[in-house]
């Protein structure tokens, strides 16, 4: 299981100081991880906005069953986007 959360790289692609250049970089290398992520068998189960009409925090797993309650939470502290709480329950090994 994987959980980020993709904030620093909006902040950075919306700061004015950033150059465009370096604003593509950062977007393909978010573009380039989750394809990665993905490619391996991983999924991501977070399926509402965390911020505005934006997915921000991402949980990705491999086995689709052990996350088996997601919500939305208000935010922690001064934090501009919601908290994500989930509940995981992990398969029996056989």
């Amino acid at each position: 299981m994987i959980t980020a959360s993709l904030r620093p790289y909006e902040v950075a692609l919306q700061r004015s100081a950033v150059s465009p250049r370096i604003r593509n970089i950062l977007r393909i290398s978010v573009q380039h991880s989750l394809i990665i992520v993905l490619k391996h068998g991983h999924s991501q189960v977070v399926d509402f906005p965390t911020r505005v009409n934006n997915i921000l925090g991402v949980i990705f797993t491999d086995d689709d069953c052990i996350v088996t309650a997601i919500k939305s939470c208000p935010p922690v502290g001064y934090s501009d986007h919601c908290a994500i709480e989930f509940t995981m329950t992990p398969t029996p090994v056989e």
